[in-house]
Formats: C-alpha cells, structure tokens, sequence
C-alpha cells in the first residue's frame, strides 16, 4: 500500500485549535517518553519537555504580554532549556521583538544574545541557537553554519519545522547532517543536541 501523503496545514492554522488536537492524536503514542529506551532521551523527555512546574517566569511574560500568547507551550519550553543548561552566548534569529526571545532571556538573563552568525565570539562555544523558519533554504544555511561552533553540551532549537513541505525537507537533512547527535522533533519545534556521547537517535514527540 501507498503512504499518504505528508499534509501540511496553512500558515493560519499553524496553531488552529481542532488541527492541533488531530496533530496530538496522531502522535498519541509518542507522548511522555513511551517506548523510548534511551536513559538519557528518557529524561529529557520526562523531566525537561514534559516538565509541569510553575515556574515565576512564566508570570513574568504574562504580566508583559500585551495579547495572547498563541504559543505559550513552546515557549515556556525555551525558557526551560535555557534555564536547565545556562548558556552563556546564544545565537537568536528570530523576531527580537517576540516572546520566544523573552522566555530565553528570563532563563539566563546574562546572556550573551547574538543576531548573527558574524558575531560568534569562535573562542567560546555558541551554547544555544533558535531558528526561526522563514525562509527554509537561508535557514538550512544559517543552522549548518551555527554547527561549527556547537560543543558538546550546545543545543539547537528550530521553530517551524512542519511549516511547509519544504520545511520539513530541511529539518530531515539537519536530523541526517553528520554533526547532529540526538533530535526531538515536537512538531513546531525541532531540537538537536550535539553529544556524540550517546547513540543518535531522532525522536518524535507528542508535545
């Protein structure tokens, strides 16, 4: 039998109630960790995706907010990573003007936040990057080249990876590049970690 083919939903009904809910019933199996052996993924999926606490950033951005947070899920998931593996230069491109910067910086306020590549301080390692697809092909670009000044605790965060069809194609070349280790892909999001101390795995998550 013939698969079907990947369908991808208008831009507007990225985050459209009744498509996210046929979005997580698709991926019901693929919730909090099930059948994921991995020690290590395990984890990360349980305790840091997955994680439930009431974090007093979290009030912080919706104290500021001036309208609804469409993407509150994701975002406070970006604070989370920050928080968990304080960096100290991050790499955003994305709308500085967006929450997603601001849930970055409440997990490390003193952060170093870069908007290009040509700012990179080579010397350190670029701890954390997010990516956000507006253009697939100049995004593939600017994610290979981030790579290079990834180390071994650095982790790559990119939004939109089932915007389009040619999203999703830059995302499964990301996943197969040679210096990505473990993937989680959340549906908006799509997270590359970079230990080659683990087994490369790439995950689905129903988040």
């Amino acid at each position: 039998a013939t698969s079907k083919p990947h369908r991808f939903p208008p831009p507007n009904r990225m985050f459209d109630k009744p498509h996210r809910i046929w979005i997580w019933l698709k991926r019901f199996r693929k919730r909090k960790g099930y059948g994921v052996h991995s020690p290590f993924a395990f984890h990360y999926i349980t305790e840091l995706i997955y994680d439930r606490q009431k974090y007093e950033a979290y009030r912080t951005v919706k104290a500021a907010a001036k309208k609804r947070d469409t993407n509150r899920k994701s975002g406070r998931l970006l604070f989370r990573i920050s928080q968990r593996i304080q960096p100290k230069q991050i790499l955003f491109l994305g709308d500085v003007e967006s929450r997603s910067l601001m849930y970055i910086r409440l997990g490390r306020p003193d952060a170093m936040i870069l908007d290009n590549l040509e700012t990179v301080n080579g010397s350190c390692f670029l701890d954390m990057a997010f990516f956000n697809i507006e253009s697939p092909q100049k995004t593939e670009e600017s994610v290979v080249a981030a790579m290079k000044y990834a180390g071994k605790e650095s982790q790559f965060i990119i939004h939109g990876i089932h915007s389009s069809k040619q999203s999703l194609a830059v995302w499964k070349r990301l996943m197969k590049n040679a210096q990505s280790g473990i993937t989680f892909d959340l549906w908006d999001l799509g997270i590359i970690l970079f230990d080659k101390s683990y087994i490369k795995q790439d995950y689905i998550v129903n988040f």
